[in-house]
C-alpha cells in the first residue's frame, strides 16, 4: 500500500501521462499516413496544403488536445480506502469514458489509418500500372 500522495502520482503517471503520450503517438501516426497519401496522390497541391507551418500547427494541436481525452483520470480519485487502483464504481460515468476512449482514441484512428493506407496503395498501383504502360509504349516505338 502506498500513501495517498504517492498513490495519486503513480496513478497519474500510469493512467494520465502514459495514456496521453499513447494518444499523441496514435494521432501523429494518423496524420503521417494522411500526409503520405496526400503528398503522393496530389503532389502539386500538397505543398500548399501541407506546408511546414501548417504541419507544425497540426502537431502542436495534437500534442495539446490528446491529453484532454484523458483528463477524466485526473479528476477521478484513485486513492480510496488506502487502495491504489482504478475501479469502475460509477458505471454510467466510467463506462461512458471507456467507450469514448475506445471510439475516439482507437476505433476511428485505426479505421482512418486503414483507409489512408488503402488509398495510398491504390495510388501506388495506379501510378505503377501507368508508368509500366508508358515504358512499354516507349520501347515499342523505339523498335520501329
Amino acid at each position: 500500500m502506498l500513501d495517498i500522495d504517492l498513490c495519486r502520482w503513480f496513478m497519474l503517471t500510469k493512467f494520465f501521462f502514459s495514456q496521453s503520450l499513447h494518444s499523441i503517438s496514435i494521432f501523429l501516426t494518423l496524420f503521417l499516413a494522411f500526409q503520405r497519401y496526400v503528398s503522393y496522390a496530389f503532389p502539386f497541391s500538397s505543398k500548399k496544403l501541407l506546408s511546414k507551418r501548417k504541419t507544425l500547427i497540426v502537431c502542436v494541436v495534437i500534442a495539446t488536445c490528446s491529453p484532454l481525452l484523458h483528463v477524466y483520470h485526473v479528476l477521478k480519485e484513485k486513492a480510496d480506502d488506502g487502495m491504489c487502483m482504478w475501479r469502475l464504481d460509477n458505471c454510467p460515468g466510467d463506462c461512458a469514458f471507456l467507450w469514448i476512449i475506445l471510439i475516439v482514441d482507437h476505433l476511428i484512428p485505426c479505421t482512418l489509418l486503414c483507409v489512408f493506407s488503402a488509398l495510398f496503395i491504390r495510388e501506388l498501383r495506379r501510378t505503377n500500372v501507368s508508368s509500366t504502360f508508358g515504358s512499354r509504349k516507349q520501347a515499342e516505338s523505339r523498335r520501329y
